[in-house]
């Protein structure tokens, strides 16, 4: 992956449908480009072909259906490029006098494989997989040693003990989705390119988001713009953190969302913080977990296979190239 370009999922699959951040995204947009016509695929090839293009720090957002499948791009912090319809699942946070519209043909196939019409039961078997690690959290919680937990929190507060400079914002991403191709995060591209990373380890069901997302909220109120990675499960909760300010990056090693080890790892390891055995055996939890996650998954890689648009676009990447230019740099192109 080139060293300016960062991959995010701004949508995942929950139980209860596909969830979306694209109106965060356009929200804090200065100029949108929006593709209209064709299929959302052709969009994903033309942003692919301009992605080649950019040497600027480039953001790339991908389908959680099909994630292979571009569904936007975010150029120089203030530049985004999406179809028609991905920006109408955000109507409220776009201002239309900023959106600039660059109709594109319509392929020679019919049909849109980016569609959300998930398979009726993928939401619900996705709640059977939520309610599992639900009950297997409310089980073994109170075996936890709540003096291991304040001292977590000190440990990470050490990381704070200045004030940010960017502001307290948050910008929200998903940590993973379920998809036909099985688990899909882009997790290591961003974590790995942190000079520190803090690491939760132990068994699932500790609850370490809810330590996850305190800190999160700690560097908001010290001045830190921050990025939240939502639990798939429960939009409410954090598995991921990043302050950029910082370089600095907070995980967990829990599937789907274990990350390899780096070397100077910060690991924090909450299996060690049992006042005594767990006293629920959690296999028989985990069992109907993985089942219904292995059914999810199952009915959406019967979702149609994607093709590749059959005619060439090069007249219209010329035109978005140039308009991608005169967006970033407006003065240098009036020269």
């Amino acid at each position: 992956m080139n060293s300016h370009v960062s991959h995010y999922l701004l949508e995942a699959i929950t139980p209860w449908g596909i969830r979306t951040f694209y109106a965060d995204l356009f929200s804090h947009a200065k100029a949108i480009i929006m593709l209209s016509g064709g299929s959302l695929a052709d969009s994903s090839f033309l942003l692919r072909e301009i992605l080649q293009t950019l040497t600027t720090f480039t953001e790339v957002f991908h389908s959680a259906v099909h994630p292979e499948l571009i569904t936007a791009l975010r150029v120089d912090q203030k530049l985004v490029i999406a179809h028609r319809a991905i920006i109408a699942e955000a109507p409220n946070a776009v201002d239309a006098q900023s959106v600039i519209d660059v109709p594109i043909s319509a392929t020679l196939h019919t049909g849109d494989p980016l569609s959300h019409k998930l398979p009726a039961r993928v939401p619900a078997l996705l709640g059977m997989a939520k309610c599992a690690m639900d009950e297997l959290e409310a089980s073994i919680r109170p075996d936890i040693d709540q003096q291991a937990v304040t001292s977590a929190r000190y440990h990470l507060l050490q990381f704070l003990s200045g004030s940010g400079q960017q502001g307290n914002r948050a910008r929200h991403f998903w940590g993973a989705t379920v998809s036909g191709a099985g688990w899909t995060n882009f997790l290591s591209n961003v974590l790995s390119s942190q000079k520190h990373r803090i690491r939760f380890e132990g068994p699932p069901g500790l609850n370490h988001t809810s330590l996850i997302r305190w800190f999160g909220e700690r560097a908001m109120l010290s001045g830190y713009e921050v990025h939240l990675f939502h639990c798939e499960w429960d939009p409410t909760r954090i598995d991921h953190v990043v302050i950029p300010e910082l370089s600095l990056g907070v995980t967990l090693s829990t599937a789907p969302h274990a990350l390899p080890d780096l070397l100077g790892d910060d690991v924090i390891d909450m299996g060690q913080w049992r006042k005594h055995s767990f006293s629920v055996d959690p296999w028989e939890v985990l069992t109907v977990y993985r089942i219904a996650i292995a059914r999810a998954e199952a009915l959406l890689s019967n979702a149609p296979h994607i093709k590749e648009p059959q005619f060439t676009m090069q007249n219209l990447l010329s035109v978005l190239q140039s308009l991608v230019e005169s967006l970033l740099h407006p003065t240098a192109r009036a020269l």
